[in-house]
C-alpha cells in the first residue's frame, strides 16, 4: 500500500504536466483541486523564509499565490518554482519510494540533495531531467568519495546543462544496480572510466552533447565489465569524431547502436559484422568511406542505416555481401554511392520490409524481374532522385498494406500504371509520365493520403471518382497539361489539407462542392483559365486557409467581403486576374498576414503588375466619391518606368536584393560544403516542395514590411 505522502509528489508532477480536467475557466482562477494539492505539497516542506506564505485557504485564486504560475486561458497550474524552498529533511517519512520524477523542477538550492536520494534505500528510478543541475551545489568531494551503494536502477539527468565535473558527484548514485543511465543533452566531454565498471549498464544515452569526444576514447573508457553487459548504445549528435575503431568488438551484448550525425570517419570496421547480438546499426550522416558490403554477409542484423555517408558499393556485383543478409528487414542507404547499376541484392532480400537507396547514383533501368519477385511484405519504397529510366510496368499494384511508393526525381516515362489500392502515399512527381490519370479510378481502398503527380507531362481531366479519396490530405498535380472543370466529387475530400493545381489548363468556375473541403489550409489553383467571380463561400466555409492563391487567372468583378474572415490567411494571391472595384479595407484586420493599419504586401508589392480595375488603398488610384488617401502612391500611373518609386519600395527592392545574395551565397556554399545538408535539402524538397511557396512569399512579405522606414 502506497503510503499518503507519495500522493503529493505525483500531484505536483501531473499539475506541472498540466493534467485534469479540460474544463476552460473563464475567470482565470485556478481549480479548486490543484490549490489543495499545491497546499498538501506545501504542508511537507521547510519554509523558514516564509516563501510560501501566500499559500493560504483563504486565498481563493491560487493562481495569485507566489512561485505559482497557471495559464492565463485555462487557469490550470503550470509551473511551480520551489527553488530553495526545496531544502532540509523534504523528503522525510518517504523511505519506501521506489521511483521518483521531479523533471522540470528547479533544485539549485537544495544542497544535500543527493543525500537525500541516496538515502531512499528502496529508490529504483531516479528522474531529474530538465533540473538546471548545473547550478545546484555539488557535494563535497569526501562524499564524493563515498562509498555507500545506490539502489537506483533506472537515472535519468538529461537535458541539465551539466559539464564533467558532474561526474564527482554522480558516483555516489551509481552503482552494479544501476541499468540504464542517460546524461544527454549535456556539455559533458567524454564518459568516466568507472562508468566502464558499472556490470549491470545495460542502456546509456548520451545523445545532442556539445563537446568533442574521440570516438575510440569513448569506447575504451566503457571497456570495463560494462562492454559485456551493454546492449543500448545511444549516441547522435555527441561531436563523435575519429574512426570506428576495433574497440568496438569488446561489446559483444550491443544490439542496438545509434551513432548517427556525428564525425566519424574511416571506413565501416568488419568488426561491427563479428558482434553476435547486433540487431539495429545506425550511423547516418557522418563522414564514413570505403565499401558498404565487405563481410557483411555474415552478420545476422535486421536494420541497416548507412545513410548520407560517401559508402560505395561493391563494383563486381557476383561478390556483393548483401546478398547474404537474409535477416534484414530494414535499410537505408540514401546519399551514398551505390550507382551506376541497379544493387542486384534488392531482389533477393524476402524479409525486407524498408528500402531507401534514394539519391545514391543510379543511372540504370530496373530489371523487369526486380518488379515480379518484389517482396510482398515492402511497406516503404524510396528510389527517388536517381536517374531510373524505364517505362514503368504494372508494379505498383504489387504493394500492399499501406505501402509508401516514392519514385519522385527520376526519368521513369510512359503512362502511369494501376496502382494498389492500399497505397498511403504516391509520390511520382519530377518525371515523365505522360497520358491521363484515370488510373484513379481503380483506387478504391480508401487509403491513400497524399499523392504528388506534379512536374509530368500528363494531360486529360481529373476523372470524376474522388469519392474513394476520403483520407487524402494532399493533392498535388501541379505543372502538367491538365485541362477540364474540378469535378464535383471533390466534395468527398473532407479531410484534404493541400489542393496544388498551380499551372495547368484548367477552367470554368471553381465547384461549389469544393467548399465541403473545410479541412483545407493551402489551396493554390494559380495560372490556370478559371473564370467567374471570386467564390464568396471561400471565405465563408474555407475558414483554416492561409495560403489562397488564384493569380494569373480570368476570375472578374470584385473582392468579396467575406475573405476578410479567413483569420489565419498568410498570403492572399488575386493578382493577374480582371478583378474590379475597391480592395475591401478589412483586409486590415487580417493580422498573421499584415502589419496593423498596413495593407497586405501580397496585394500590391509582391507582384509587380497593374491592377486595373481595382481602386482603393494601397494602389494609386481612389475610388470614386472617396476622400483623397492618406497612402501616398507606389508608382504614378502615368509613370510606368519607376521614376517615382516611394520610400518602402525603395527599401523593398534593397532590402531584397541582399537578402537574395545572402540567402544563396549561404545556401549554396552550405549544400557544396556540408553532405549533411544536401541530403537533408533532397529530401525536403522531396516530401515538402509543396510548402516552399508558402515559406518563400511569407518571407519576402516580412522582408518588405521590416524595411518600412
Amino acid at each position: 500500500m502506497h503510503s499518503p505522502q507519495v500522493f503529493f509528489i505525483f500531484s505536483l508532477l501531473w499539475l506541472a504536466e498540466g493534467g485534469g480536467t479540460n474544463d476552460v475557466i473563464n475567470n482565470k482562477t485556478c481549480i479548486d483541486m490543484e490549490k489543495h494539492a499545491l497546499l498538501d505539497f506545501k504542508a511537507r516542506l521547510r519554509d523558514p523564509n516564509g516563501a510560501l506564505s501566500t499559500w493560504t485557504i483563504d486565498e481563493e485564486d491560487c493562481c495569485k499565490w507566489s512561485r505559482v504560475t497557471c495559464d492565463d486561458t485555462t487557469g490550470h497550474v503550470t509551473g511551480v518554482q520551489v527553488s530553495y524552498v526545496l531544502q532540509g529533511d523534504w523528503l522525510t517519512n518517504l523511505s519506501n519510494l521506489k521511483e521518483f520524477s521531479m523533471e522540470g523542477v528547479f533544485i539549485a538550492k537544495a544542497s544535500n540533495w543527493v543525500d537525500v536520494f541516496r538515502s531512499l534505500n528502496q529508490l529504483s528510478l531516479l528522474s531529474l531531467s530538465r533540473c538546471d543541475l548545473s547550478q545546484v551545489m555539488y557535494p563535497s568531494s569526501s562524499f564524493a568519495n563515498s562509498s555507500s551503494s545506490s539502489s537506483i536502477i533506472t537515472l535519468d539527468l538529461h537535458n541539465n546543462n551539466l559539464n564533467s565535473s558532474m561526474y564527482n558527484w554522480l558516483f555516489p548514485l551509481t552503482s552494479n544496480t544501476l541499468s540504464s543511465l542517460d546524461i544527454s543533452e549535456n556539455k559533458l566531454d567524454g564518459i568516466p572510466k568507472y562508468i566502464g565498471n558499472l556490470c549491470g549498464l545495460t542502456s546509456l544515452k548520451f545523445y545532442g552533447n556539445s563537446e568533442t569526444i574521440m570516438f575510440p576514447d569513448f569506447l575504451r573508457n566503457l571497456s570495463g565489465c560494462t562492454s559485456d553487459s551493454l546492449t543500448y548504445l545511444l549516441a547522435p549528435s555527441s561531436q563523435l569524431t575519429g574512426s570506428l575503431s576495433n574497440d568496438i568488438q569488446m561489446y559483444s551484448s550491443l544490439k542496438f547502436l545509434y551513432l548517427y550525425d556525428n564525425h566519424l570517419n574511416g571506413s565501416l570496421n568488419e568488426k561491427l559484422w563479428e558482434l553476435p547480438m547486433l540487431e539495429i546499426l545506425d550511423v547516418s550522416s557522418n563522414f564514413l568511406r570505403g565499401s558498404i558490403s565487405k563481410n557483411i554477409g555474415t552478420s545476422k542484423i535486421l536494420r541497416l542505416i548507412l545513410a548520407n555517408n560517401s559508402l560505395q558499393g561493391v563494383q563486381d556485383p557476383s561478390t556483393d555481401q548483401m546478398l547474404s543478409l537474409s535477416y534484414v528487414e530494414f535499410i537505408d542507404l540514401s546519399s551514398c554511392k551505390l550507382g551506376p547499376y541497379f544493387p542486384k541484392w534488392v531482389q533477393k532480400l524476402k524479409n525486407l520490409t524498408r528500402l531507401d537507396i534514394s539519391n545514391t547514383g543510379i543511372s540504370d533501368t530496373i530489371p523487369l524481374e526486380f518488379w515480379n519477385t518484389w517482396p510482398s511484405q515492402l511497406r516503404y519504397l524510396n528510389l527517388s532522385f536517381n536517374n531510373i529510366s524505364i517505362k514503368v510496368p504494372e508494379l505498383l499494384s504489387n504493394f500492399d498494406n499501406r505501402s509508401i511508393i516514392d519514385l519522385s526525381g527520376n526519368s521513369l516515362h510512359g503512362p502511369i500504371p494501376n496502382v494498389t489500392s492500399a497505397v498511403t502515399l504516391l509520390n511520382l512527381s519530377g518525371n515523365k509520365f505522360s497520358g491521363g490519370i484515370s488510373f484513379l479510378c481503380q483506387i478504391v481502398g480508401g487509403f491513400l493520403e497524399y499523392l504528388d503527380l506534379s512536374n509530368n507531362i500528363l494531360s486529360g481531366q481529373i476523372p470524376d471518382c474522388l469519392w474513394n479519396f476520403r483520407e487524402l490530405k494532399v493533392l498535388n498535380l501541379g505543372h502538367n497539361n491538365l485541362f477540364g472543370r474540378i469535378p464535383v466529387s471533390v466534395e468527398s475530400l473532407i479531410k484534404l489539407e493541400v489542393l496544388y493545381l498551380y499551372k495547368n489548363e484548367f477552367s470554368g468556375e471553381l465547384p461549389v462542392s469544393l467548399k465541403n473541403c473545410t479541412n483545407l489550409n493551402f489551396l493554390n489553383l494559380g495560372a490556370n483559365n478559371f473564370s467567374g467571380n471570386v467564390p464568396v463561400w471561400i471565405g465563408e466555409n474555407l475558414s483554416r486557409l492561409y495560403v489562397l492563391s488564384l493569380r494569373s487567372n480570368n476570375f472578374f468583378g470584385t473582392i468579396p467581403l467575406p475573405l476578410c474572415q479567413l483569420v489565419n490567411l498568410q498570403l492572399l494571391d488575386l493578382s493577374k486576374n480582371a478583378l474590379s472595384g475597391s480592395i475591401p479595407s478589412c483586409l486590415n484586420n487580417l493580422t498573421t498576414m499584415v502589419q496593423e493599419g498596413f495593407v497586405s504586401t501580397q496585394i500590391v508589392h509582391l507582384f509587380s503588375i497593374p491592377w486595373k480595375g481595382l481602386c482603393g488603398p494601397p494602389i494609386t488610384k481612389n475610388c470614386v466619391g472617396d476622400k483623397e488617401s492618406k497612402v501616398q502612391p507606389t508608382l504614378d500611373e502615368n509613370e510606368g518606368d519607376g521614376e517615382d518609386i516611394d520610400e518602402l519600395q525603395r527599401w523593398y527592392y534593397i532590402g531584397g536584393g541582399i537578402g537574395f545574395v545572402t540567402g544563396f551565397c549561404v545556401a549554396c556554399g552550405t549544400l557544396i560544403l556540408s553532405h549533411h545538408m544536401r541530403h537533408a535539402f533532397f529530401h525536403f524538397l522531396n516530401f515538402l516542395k509543396d510548402w516552399i511557396y508558402v515559406k518563400v512569399m511569407v518571407f519576402v512579405a516580412k522582408l518588405q514590411r521590416t524595411g518600412h522606414p
